[in-house]
């Protein structure tokens, strides 16, 4: 059998050329996996950037609420006050006093001044009310960036893990047929009929 392939030479270039594929094998599927996982883990950041996105916008609500709400208890105090000085003035002139000067038109003047007073802290309660919601709507605004940022970043990721696999297989596939070949025994011709079953060897003589 000088001069070609002996089973042994047969049997180690087969377990060669099974490890070649079971190696660009496992890194394409090294590279699925890890783009699966990236791909998995850009879903979850989309979600947080969208519970942040929608907890911005109900803190913008809220903040619009709350002035809404200051602006309408402000004006309501403002008349409550209006009503009470108009009820004072009647009250000084059914007692006789001079409403148009002297103390009566001081009195319903601190009166007036102390329903201002109350009014603007109404409101002022509501603007800082809306603004805490403002701000809280900002860092959600925030978070929901970054966290389409970090998307982004998974996705690329997938995508190299992807690539990655198909490169790192294509390079074991090339490495393992350079060693095959550097393996194969150097020149031709010889006997190779065992390399087939007796029944197909033309000296075999049939079956044995």
């Amino acid at each position: 059998m000088s001069g070609g392939i002996s089973a042994t030479s047969a049997i180690s270039l087969g377990l060669a050329a099974a490890s070649t594929a079971a190696t660009v094998a496992g890194k394409i599927s090294e590279g699925q996996a890890g783009a699966a996982s990236a791909a998995s883990s850009a879903a979850a950041s989309r979600y947080q950037a969208q519970v942040a996105e929608n907890n911005r916008q109900i803190a913008e609500q809220n903040a619009q609420y709350a002035m809404a709400a200051g602006q309408t208890q402000a004006a309501n105090t403002s008349l409550r006050g209006a009503a009470q000085v108009s009820a004072l003035k009647a009250k000084q002139g059914a007692s006789g006093i001079s409403v148009n000067a002297g103390t009566a038109v001081d009195v319903r003047a601190g009166a007036r001044q102390a329903n201002q007073v109350d009014s603007e802290t109404v409101l002022n309660n509501a603007q800082r009310q809306a603004y805490g919601y403002r701000v809280q709507g900002e860092g959600y605004g925030a978070q929901a960036g970054l966290d389409q940022q970090q998307a982004s970043n998974f996705d690329r990721a997938g995508a190299n893990a992807s690539t990655a696999g198909f490169v790192g297989a294509g390079g074991s596939l090339l490495s393992g047929a350079s060693s095959i070949l550097g393996s194969w025994p150097k020149g031709g011709g010889g006997d190779t009929s065992y390399l087939l079953p007796t029944s197909m060897d033309p000296l075999g003589g049939g079956l044995s």
